[in-house]
């Protein structure tokens, strides 16, 4: 057995380790390079990818360039220009500072490297494929000033880690995320990605809110509210979308520090505590904020992605971050406050000063005559004879009768809110109505039987059950919400949207997975939509399955599509731009999981952007209670035709059974 066991790594093989950590996947690789020609001084910077990156990833811009020597000693483990000694990781003001990156790249892919000085007549191409710099073969070129960089066959020679790389439009659309975090770091320089042949973004230098519209979407843009806020400890600037503008999905959240990107779930809080009760539940706002503080108060190096940031102060900047949404939302006039100051004109408040006109005093208006029994007893079984009987005008309370008028029972009354009682349920006759159905009022005790005629619904009784499987009569309360119906189990309770939502959901699921194209509601005047190039990227994903749902969609170059039709489902008074967006939303909040079991998470998003508007409160009409039986009904049999009517595709429940054993407990029979 030998006695030395421990040996050094060779080079190849130490840097694969260290590309496990900084080359994760295409994404990780055009972020660095990225930062390598925004440290150069690019003022022009261009993407191109090919099958999401695996293929193919070239970045060129207009920096400094690099000397002949340099181009090779780049590709060495640790080679930096960023930094001298331990004390400059605590003052950077560049990306990269480690030298990881390009010695990772170059162990797992075939790089090709074209570089050159303005001072240089020639440039340098260094060529290296899945080795160190020691394997690097450099010869003279001719090339512009500035540096070329191209990678091939990411981990060519580590097919383990290749094939843990997802479908190409994934590793795309991460490419793209990373993109957009460098491209609105610095809006001054000009971007361009190209994605197989195809540019998605063309990005001209400009101003920061310029550069949020044109990679979110001028939709988003124009829908912003500046922050600024300059402490001596840290300046806060950026901007904050409007709390209408919030959504389920993360998508339009950024944090940069001292021109870094970098996610803290913990600052986030703050940015949403700004926003106080202005933003529903679950729901988060679009923000940028940039933060500019000592580079001796943060620590960068923490994460082998540098996604995360070390503050000194995490509360203290908590509090400022916090605070400074919320002035800004205040300055903005989008919180609801009062102003003493400069009073709405015309407005006058009366003030009695005791004084009226020609020096006589005013008195004061008398109050308003209150009816009191002295001997009311509160402990007392009063007989109705004794109480006298209340005038018609006091007999309705919100436009029905009161259910009862002895005063005993007149507060009960005024408990029960006006959604639990059922409307046009008056006696047919001349006594005092009864409150729920088959309820006899107090007459019908003192009098002999049969002399007051007892309250009956005008409701329809329930038809029975035909030898042929007929359903049963379906009823409607809750403002439309709910519906009920009956079954041999008992009675049951049904969410009308979360039935609407599975129905829709199987019916699309069908669709998809039978290849069965429904022409949906065709617009005799088609809509052009503009989408953000992201945006657009992601419909454009998915057009063959949207098609098969009726959803007639299409691309018009660059990031327009023109809508032809929409799924009837969706109703007739939603509009496509509105649609689009729904559906955008939808697929979003999907987020990862729509790689997995793709059809069924996008026939998921799909329902829910059509269901919108009943979870809303609203129906096609913007009205949930336009409901008549009948259509309850259908959709009882549509409900109960369904492989799964009991859940929602997300696992809600849709119906709850009352059976006769649950009523007689609850009635404490």
């Amino acid at each position: 057995m030998s006695a030395n066991l421990i040996q050094i790594l060779p080079d190849n093989v130490a840097n694969q380790i260290a590309a496990g950590e900084v080359v994760q996947r295409p994404a990780s690789m055009v972020k660095e390079l990225m930062e390598n020609a925004v440290d150069a001084g690019a003022m022009s910077v261009s993407v191109v990818v090919r099958g999401g990156g695996k293929s193919l990833v070239q970045v060129i811009d207009d920096g400094s360039g690099m000397a002949s020597q340099d181009a090779v000693l780049c590709f060495a483990r640790h080679a930096t220009s960023k930094i001298r000694k331990s004390g400059d990781i605590f003052a950077l003001r560049t990306f990269g500072f480690r030298g990881e990156a390009l010695a990772s790249i170059a162990s797992v892919a075939e790089v090709e490297l074209r570089t050159r000085r303005a001072e240089d007549e020639v440039g340098t191409l260094v060529t290296i494929a899945g080795g160190t710099g020691a394997d690097a073969r450099t010869e003279s070129v001719s090339c512009p000033k500035g540096t070329q960089i191209t990678v091939r066959n990411l981990f060519f020679n580590t097919p383990a880690r290749r094939k843990f790389l997802k479908a190409d439009t994934t590793e795309t659309k991460q490419v793209i995320a990373e993109f957009q975090r460098v491209a609105l770091c610095h809006p001054e320089i000009a971007f361009t990605l190209v994605a197989d042949d195809k540019t998605l973004f063309n990005l001209a230098p400009g101003g920061l809110r310029q550069r949020i519209a044109a990679i979110v979407g001028r939709k988003t843009g124009d829908k912003l509210l500046d922050v600024d806020v300059d402490t001596p400890i840290v300046r806060i600037g950026g901007y904050i979308g409007l709390p209408a503008t919030a959504k389920k999905s993360g998508t339009e959240q950024f944090f940069f520090v001292n021109g870094r990107y970098f996610r803290s779930a913990y600052l986030q809080k703050a940015v949403v505590s700004g926003y106080s009760k202005l933003l529903p539940y679950g729901y988060t706002p679009s923000y940028f904020i940039y933060i500019q503080v000592d580079p001796a108060r943060i620590d960068v190096n923490i994460h082998p992605q540098k996604t995360e940031i070390k503050f000194e102060d995490e509360q203290a900047m908590w509090q400022m971050l916090a605070s400074a949404v919320a002035r800004s939302l205040g300055k903005h006039n989008v919180v609801p406050m009062l102003d003493f100051e400069n009073p709405v004109p015309g407005l006058e408040i009366p003030v009695y000063t005791g004084s009226g006109s020609s020096g006589a005093a005013k008195e004061m208006p008398a109050p308003p005559p209150v009816s009191v029994r002295d001997n009311y007893n509160p402990f007392r079984s009063y007989d109705r004879k004794e109480w006298d009987v209340p005038s018609p005008a006091s007999r309705a309370v919100s436009g029905r009768p009161k259910a009862f008028d002895d005063p005993e029972q007149a507060p009960f009354t005024e408990m029960i809110p006006p959604s639990l009682t059922i409307p046009d349920f008056v006696s047919r006759s001349s006594g005092p109505a009864s409150l729920l159905p088959g309820e006899e009022s107090y007459s019908d005790y003192e009098s002999a039987a049969g002399e007051a005629e007892q309250a009956v619904l005008p409701i329809d009784p329930v038809p029975a059950v035909a030898a042929n499987g007929g359903g049963t009569r379906s009823l409607v309360f809750g403002g439309g919400k709910y519906i009920v119906t009956t079954t041999a189990d008992g009675v049951v309770i049904i969410d009308r949207a979360r039935a609407k939502l599975r129905i829709t959901y199987e019916e699309f699921l069908k669709r998809v997975e039978n290849d069965f194209s429904v022409v949906g509601q065709r617009d005799l005047f088609p809509e052009t939509v503009e989408l953000s190039p992201s945006d657009h990227f992601l419909l454009m994903e998915h057009t063959s399955e949207l098609a098969a749902m009726g959803f007639d969609l299409r691309d018009m170059g660059g990031s327009t599509v023109v809508v032809y039709g929409l799924p009837v489902e969706m109703g007739s008074d939603i509009t496509p731009a509105a649609a689009v967006e729904e559906l955008l939303a939808q697929i979003k909040e999907e987020g990862a999981s729509l790689r997995d079991n793709h059809r069924e998470r996008l026939a998921a998003a799909m329902a829910r952007s059509c269901c919108a508007a009943l979870f809303a409160g609203g129906g096609n009409n913007g009205a949930a209670t336009s409901v008549s039986a009948v259509e309850a009904d259908a959709l009882v049999r549509q409900l109960f035709a369904c492989e799964e009517p009991n859940y929602t595709p997300d696992g809600r429940p849709v119906m709850t059974v009352v059976s006769a054993a649950e009523a007689a407990k609850r009635l404490k029979k």
